[in-house]
């Protein structure tokens, strides 16, 4: 489903901090989402999950957000439960748990989970598990939902260098397989520049560019918008690399 910001704006608190957004991102496709800290990213990807007042326009394929299934990960915040992990990966595929639940939400429930190697602590509580399990079972949550839209923001934090693979690998996979229009928020440079079909660059609020990686990811930008001076290189599929050198200024 093909998702669309058109002139968004957020602001709180009396200050302006996203501004005229424009960005479409179609069916089946991968944008990773960048910028320095407070640039707006987070901002951007609640409006459109609909926890944050907006100006502008965020379609969700031809009709309002009402309309679509939409797929929602925040970063994790320490949040816990008293649910076990498969109870919270249930919960998107439901509004609330009750005494019966359908033999399929379960099946599905279980099936997502194995697909992210997170079978095994299913009947665990997930204030029992570390925020790198945490943030397994909510993407689980998102993803066993069945979206139209796949909103995710800084979905590989707290995991080590093997899972966040197995996840951003994941996350692309399933974009492409299921159709959707997936919006995720990274501060690693070389993973958007891996995963992504194209980048999203915020700079204190606007974007300042939407291109494929090796577009998106240049020395010149760099610098511009994170005052960081980097050396651009190829890993050996082609996509570029950024090796940060030095702090500018």
């Amino acid at each position: 489903m093909r998702l669309a910001f058109e002139k968004v704006g957020v602001g709180y608190d009396g200050r302006r901090v996203v501004a005229g957004v424009d960005l479409t991102i179609d069916d089946g496709e991968v944008v990773a989402l960048i910028g320095p800290n407070g640039s707006g990213k987070s901002s951007l990807v609640r409006a459109a999950a609909g926890l944050l007042a907006h100006d502008g326009a965020i379609r969700f394929g031809a009709g309002p957000r009402a309309a679509a299934r939409i797929g929602y990960m925040p970063q994790d915040e320490g949040r816990r439960p008293a649910l076990t992990a498969l109870e919270v990966v249930l919960l998107g595929r439901m509004r609330g748990l009750g005494f019966r639940v359908a033999d399929a939400d379960l099946d599905a429930a279980e099936a997502m989970m194995a697909e992210l190697a997170i079978a095994g602590f299913a009947e665990r509580l997930v204030g029992e598990l570390s925020g790198g399990q945490r943030q397994l079972v909510y993407l689980a949550q998102a993803l066993v939902a069945e979206p139209d839209a796949l909103l995710l923001d800084e979905p590989t934090s707290a995991l080590d260098m093997r899972h966040q693979l197995d996840v951003l690998a994941s996350v692309r996979r399933l974009t492409r397989s299921r159709g959707l229009a997936c919006l995720l928020v990274l501060h690693d440079l070389n993973a958007a520049a891996r995963f992504s079909d194209r980048i999203a660059v915020l700079h204190e609020g606007r974007l300042a560019c939407c291109a494929p990686p090796e577009e998106a990811l240049t020395a010149a930008r760099i610098a511009e918008v994170f005052g960081v001076e980097a050396a651009i290189g190829r890993a050996p599929d082609g996509r570029p690399t950024v090796t940060p050198l030095a702090a500018i200024g």
